[in-house]
């Protein structure tokens, strides 16, 4: 007999309670004082025979509630013959923010969940489930059946964090390593994963992408920003240097960077850049007095 959540048999070490309070039976005796007792030796004997029956009685029926109720949730199965030992699940949905970018489907996280209930869906009932987002919960260190499961990929949500592929299988190798597929469900970013160097991980698991395609972003975006002095001093004359990057596949013509410290506009650019090209421009400022320096580009 084998059982989809074996560790929930750890809970049969709570017959021990009702074997406790048999032995320690804590219960207040009340003394009674008779004139003569020579008339209740025999009556005294023969409930004494019953009470012990009874108590007896009492210990097994707790032992045996406590014992059905932990195997039910440990759900046991006898498995046929000629069916594959069970296998372990793990399903690693991309939670990063770039997942919160929109496909034809809808928003990729929420693409990436209902791919893992369609995966989940395809195996049986009596697998072991197991998540792997970006955080590395503690609670998906363990297994989840196929009703549990679905309700975890509900509630997760977005994080900052970033995971690499070889920080997800070490994570998943860390909790089992028999018999295991490992679905990995992202958008593939470079940042997380690069499919040439998939070849060099060392692994004995079965790993399978599924990538979530989102549409074309025609960004432009600030790469990076410096200055040509990286100690400011009052009412010195400093030049921002800022990298531009044109994500698109169209030039961008005649647009304008503004440069605003504490608050306040200081300058502006115009610039032109071509289609998938970067471009540094260069802004001009004095700082004041006060060299505190909050900067908004």
């Amino acid at each position: 007999m084998s059982y989809q959540n074996p560790q929930l048999l750890y809970a049969l070490f709570a017959i021990a309670i009702p074997i406790i309070i048999h032995l320690f039976n804590f219960r207040r005796h009340k003394t009674i004082y008779f004139s003569s007792v020579r008339y209740l030796k025999e009556i005294k004997e023969e409930n004494h025979k019953k009470s012990t029956l009874k108590n007896i009685l009492i210990l097994l029926s707790r032992i045996l509630a406590i014992s059905f109720l932990v195997l039910a949730f440990a759900r046991p199965y006898i498995a046929e013959e000629n069916q594959q030992k069970t296998n372990n699940i793990f399903i690693y949905i991309d939670n990063s923010f770039s997942m919160d970018a929109n496909s034809r489907s809808g928003r990729l996280l929420d693409v990436a969940k209902e791919k893992a209930r369609i995966i989940s869906n395809s195996y049986p009932s009596e697998s072991n489930f197991y998540i792997i987002t970006n955080d590395f919960k503690p609670q998906h260190n363990n297994s989840f059946n196929a009703i549990s499961v679905e309700k975890e990929i509900d509630n997760i949500q977005s994080s900052p964090r970033l995971r690499s592929l070889a920080e997800i299988i070490n994570r998943q190798q860390t909790i089992e390593t028999n018999n295991s597929h490992l679905y990995f469900i992202s958008d593939m970013q470079k940042s997380t994963i690069s499919l040439n160097k998939i070849n060099l991980v060392e692994t004995n698991i079965t790993l399978l992408f599924v990538p979530i395609i989102a549409k074309h972003q025609s960004n432009l975006s600030i790469d990076s920003c410096w200055a040509n002095n990286p100690l400011l001093t009052a009412e010195t004359q400093i030049e921002l240097f800022v990298n531009l990057s044109n994500y698109s596949n169209v030039d961008i013509q005649d647009k304008v960077a503004y440069l605003n410290i504490n608050n306040k506009p200081k300058s502006q650019q115009f610039f032109s850049i071509k289609a998938n090209q970067d471009k540094t421009i260069k802004f001009n400022f004095t700082t004041e007095a006060n060299i505190d320096v909050i900067g908004e580009i």
